[in-house]
């Protein structure tokens, strides 16, 4: 990871090539590189995918197969997706205000490993999945749902349990008018602040956006804002969220 940005970058190679990319925990894929990039390093498959974006748009996606290596862990021919500029709800800034093409690493990539961020420390490790959360009183340790909107975990605000998804690819946290539960007095624009509970561990107060959305459809959706804040520790096979100071 780059601290020199205020989101995920990653140390990625495309067929042995340095790239920089973003790592974008909210997006299903596998990754999304710009056509430029694949047209030179790729190979075309004939098949594509479909995508619903924040704003409920579906957009279509060709696919190419490239050799991707993160971090020094070789993930071999990889299945790709051609970079669209997707609607990104009010949270959310992608790479294209960077200096350098859009490349998204999905979630989906990283499925088969746990994952610890400091994005405070711009840190951040893939474990076997063997490896569990630390166990220590450091540590408050949640369930998580997986869905096919991302990790979803219950979080409460003001007695309420709320639903929330860690989106890398958002630079400010949001909540949705969509969502009534955090929203209910608020209007797109919006900002709130909510007081939070992580288990038995009280989270700082945090300021939200609130926006117009159904995607996806969760009460909460934090970005790196949050994330600057926490050590997150994702422990995927035995579907665990740990959360630090």
């Amino acid at each position: 990871m780059d601290p020199a940005y205020e989101m995920p970058i990653l140390s990625l190679k495309i067929n042995g090539k340095d790239t920089p990319a973003m790592f974008d925990s909210g997006a299903h894929f596998n990754a999304a590189i710009d056509e430029e990039i694949l047209k030179k390093e790729g190979t075309s498959l004939d098949f594509a995918n479909s995508f619903i974006d924040a704003s409920g748009h579906v957009y279509c996606s060709k696919q190419y197969l490239v050799d991707l290596t993160i971090e020094k862990i070789s993930f071999g021919p990889t299945k790709v997706e051609v970079y669209q500029p997707w609607g990104l709800h009010i949270g959310e800034k992608h790479t294209n205000s960077m200096n350098f093409k859009p490349v998204y690493v999905g979630a989906g990539l990283l499925k088969n490993y746990n994952i610890l961020w400091d994005l405070g420390a711009g840190k951040m490790v893939l474990y076997p999945l063997s490896q569990a959360i630390p166990t220590n009183q450091e540590w408050e340790i949640l369930s998580l749902n997986m869905t096919e909107n991302g990790s979803e975990f219950y979080l409460t605000s003001n007695g309420h349990s709320i639903t929330a998804i860690i989106d890398s690819g958002a630079n400010i946290s949001s909540a949705s008018i969509t969502r009534p539960v955090l929203t209910v007095h608020q209007k797109e624009g919006d900002e709130l602040e909510l007081f939070l509970r992580a288990g038995n561990f009280a989270l700082e107060p945090l300021s939200v956006v609130v926006i117009n959305s159904s995607q996806p459809p969760v009460d909460l959706v934090l970005g790196c804002d949050f994330l600057k804040k926490y050590k997150i520790f994702f422990d995927f096979h035995n579907k665990k969220i740990g959360i630090s100071r």
